[in-house]
């Protein structure tokens, strides 16, 4: 079997929920104490704890296989897959730059000086100025450049030549990191390794690990234009590279340190929980229905009492988070969820035209489901959304321009 089809078969929801669940023990077990980890004392695994951790997991994966089956034997609606990939491409392409731009002025407006705030380690300020009176519109569109430049770097991978295009998308979305930073980059990740698998594209050992040396370059860059400060002032680190790797084990790390606290501590936490039916419509509705019906999450963060870990942290286990604050119900939701976007990605993933993306933006919620719940965050929604525009966009063009008969 070839690197492209095995890396096929881990993109469906109920194999990278076990892989990054995996990767997240691995890294809470790791015992070198003089990195960053996110935490001092380590967690006991109790019985307790790995029952009920166990059962979430259990019940994500059975609920996604199974969604995922009924969603992908359900046939494509050929009528809204006619549009063409070129077509969607050039309208995510001017979807993304409008939204750069106008990201960009309106950072301008706040008077920082963007290329100081590089050099000296404060790229934090860059979106904090941004999310002052910051509503969704334009400056959403800015995530519309995940899209536009994975399928640059999909361009570049299959023509090996750099086009006027491609290199403005390219350039699009890593303006958008800068702002947005890790989470723009792996989302990009996820859809350009969605478009390789789709369109066949042969892998090789060679391109994999150069690829995933670029990643992690990258990955260095933006967390020492980010975070270079923090890790001097609190753990006296200046290497760049050590930086990287002490935030990719307490990324990984830290969300199961949470998950054994509040699996030691179950009864403890679901018992003192509230507001329970406003925080579930808050976790089933997307962001801009929050906003028009006044859903607000009241955050418990009950677990901060039983767990050590850094209270800057905030993305500590969706396990952690949704029991904090719908209690028992926690294992109902995850179900649900679970079964309908997993239904969504085995669905999606039948249309030839690049409305298959949205099973790859779903599977990257999968693939966070260790640390936090995705599905209905505004920039999930905001790029799905922009498939739905594209594509309504893309039939008025069609037809417009499609001959008439006499």
């Amino acid at each position: 079997m070839n690197l492209t089809k095995i890396v096929d078969r881990c993109l469906k929801p109920h194999i990278i929920v076990f892989i990054t669940a995996a990767l997240s023990l691995l890294c809470w077990i790791y015992p070198n104490a003089s990195i960053r980890r996110g935490f001092m004392v380590k967690e006991d695994l109790r019985g307790v704890s790995i029952f009920l951790i166990s059962l979430w997991y259990i019940l994500i994966i059975a609920l996604s296989y199974f969604g995922f089956l009924i969603g992908n034997s359900i046939k494509r609606i050929k009528s809204i897959d006619s549009i063409s990939n070129d077509l969607f491409y050039k309208i995510f392409s001017i979807m993304g730059i409008l939204g750069v731009l106008f990201t960009y002025l309106s950072v301008l407006k706040s008077g920082l000086n963007i290329i100081d705030q590089l050099q000296n380690g404060f790229a934090n300020q860059l979106k904090m100025a941004l999310y002052n009176n910051y509503s969704m519109g334009i400056l959403s569109f800015r995530y519309v450049s995940i899209l536009s430049g994975a399928i640059a770097l999909l361009n570049i991978i299959q023509y090996r030549k750099i086009r006027l295009w491609d290199a403005i998308n390219v350039i699009s979305l890593l303006l958008v990191a800068i702002i947005s930073s890790r989470l723009s980059i792996m989302i990009t990740v996820m859809v350009l390794v969605g478009l390789i698998v789709k369109n066949k594209v042969k892998l090789s050992v060679r391109l994999v690990g150069s690829s995933l040396i670029l990643l992690f370059l990258l990955l260095t860059f933006l967390n020492y234009s980010r975070n270079m400060n923090y890790y001097l002032h609190y753990y006296n680190i200046s290497n760049p590279f050590l930086m990287n790797i002490s935030e990719i084990i307490t990324y990984l790390g830290s969300p199961f340190q949470v998950s054994v606290g509040v699996g030691n501590n179950f009864g403890n936490i679901t018992n003192n929980t509230t507001n329970v039916l406003n925080n579930i419509l808050y976790y089933i509705s997307p962001t801009f229905f929050r906003s028009f019906f006044d859903i607000n999450l009241i955050q418990h963060d009950y677990y901060r009492a039983y767990v050590d870990i850094e209270n800057n942290l905030t993305t500590n286990s969706a396990f952690a988070d949704i029991t904090d604050n719908v209690g028992m119900l926690s294992y109902s939701l995850i179900s649900l969820s679970s079964f309908f976007y997993s239904f969504l990605v085995g669905h999606f993933r039948n249309y030839s035209s690049y409305l298959y993306l949205v099973s790859y933006i779903i599977i990257y919620c999968f693939a966070e489901l260790w640390r936090i719940y995705l599905f209905s965050e505004g920039i999930i929604q905001m790029l799905i959304l922009a498939i739905i525009v594209a594509l309504v966009i893309g039939i008025i063009i069609t037809t417009l321009l499609k001959p008439r008969q006499i």
